[in-house]
């Protein structure tokens, strides 16, 4: 995502607006219950929601994250503690 931002400047500055983020928070949510809803996925749904599977509700309704902490987050390093 930063390389998209470093070839197109003006696109950080729209993708730090409020609406945008909601909306892609939104469209995340989606995603990701369309994701468990596959039947390769469903088994993770279950287990990581208590039998059932997750619908957008399960889910934050505001992104609790600024643009910011989102472009930082790298869940791929880990963490010395």
């Amino acid at each position: 995502m930063e390389y998209t931002f470093e070839d197109n400047p003006s696109l950080r500055v729209k993708a730090q607006d409020r609406e945008i983020l909601r909306w892609a928070r939104k469209a995340a949510v989606r995603a990701l219950v369309d994701w468990f809803e596959n039947p390769k996925n469903k088994t993770w749904g279950l287990t990581y929601f208590k039998g059932k599977l997750p619908t957008e509700t399960d889910f934050p309704q505001e992104c609790p994250y600024t643009f910011e902490q989102v472009m930082q987050y790298k869940p791929w390093v880990e963490e010395n503690t």
